[in-house]
């Protein structure tokens, strides 16, 4: 069984209103420029890698919320931040440290989402991308606590990691991050060998859920919604984890 601690209660984080566009990779270098002109850097970690391990049912549940473009629909991730290394690859190298990690389950109802999340302490996993991950008991107990039973056993589905530059929309206060490098992989299935996306994604985070703030109204110039709305929907596409699909 993982050794982990739990490091906090449980905490629910205020709900907000979502916007996701896309964008292809070769044009990061202008958004982030475009960025930096229109809002503010994050007042903390501006800059950072991120790596998302989600967990699913055997029966893709979670997957099939979100490609069916269900109204209500809810993923449970444990999700741990890096610092930008200078080599480019999100990753930590503090090899016998302990990972710093959250479990959340994240929920979205239309355009608004909130989350629950514990946060964690996990032992790192030697020569592999991600930390001792969580027995399904231990997942099932930790899931509890955060008022939440899945609707069949989890178990690990995609790994998804990319670089995140933060911003802040000065006006509105709205939060901006430019999501770019972005790669999934199934380590814990030889058939999904790791995939590099050809896109990146920018997320507004705020409260109005009727416009853009005025001063990123020009972002769609370079960007397009995008409709898959889903980092997890779109890896298990792209490794192909459910046949068919």
């Amino acid at each position: 069984m993982t050794t982990l601690h739990t490091t906090g209660p449980a905490l629910t984080l205020p709900r907000r209103v979502e916007r996701k566009y896309v964008l292809p990779q070769p044009r990061t270098r202008g958004a982030a420029a475009w960025l930096r002109h229109a809002c503010r850097p994050a007042p903390e970690y501006a800059t950072g890698a991120v790596s998302s391990c989600y967990f699913d049912t055997p029966n893709f549940d979670s997957y099939y919320e979100s490609a069916d473009g269900a109204l209500s629909k809810g993923k449970v991730r444990l999700r741990w931040y890096d610092a930008w290394p200078a080599s480019g690859s999100p990753g930590r190298t503090d090899a016998d440290a302990d990972v710093p990690a959250f479990l959340e389950l994240k929920c979205r109802l239309g355009a608004e989402s909130w989350k629950r999340r514990m946060a964690l302490t996990l032992p790192r996993a030697a020569g592999a991308p991600h930390p001792v991950l969580p027995g399904p008991g231990q997942l099932t107990e930790l899931l509890a606590r955060l008022g939440y039973s899945a609707p069949g056993a989890l178990r690990p589905a995609a790994l998804v990691r990319y670089r995140r530059r933060r911003f802040v929309e000065p006006v509105t206060g709205a939060r901006v991050s430019l999501d770019h490098d972005v790669t999934v992989s199934a380590p814990w299935m030889r058939r999904a060998p790791p995939l590099r996306f050809d896109e990146a994604v920018v997320e507004i985070k705020g409260q109005d859920e009727d416009a853009l703030p005025h001063r990123l109204a020009a972002l769609g110039r370079f960007a397009q919604p995008w409709s898959a709305n889903s980092k997890y929907a779109a890896a298990v596409e792209a490794l192909d984890l459910v046949p068919g699909q």
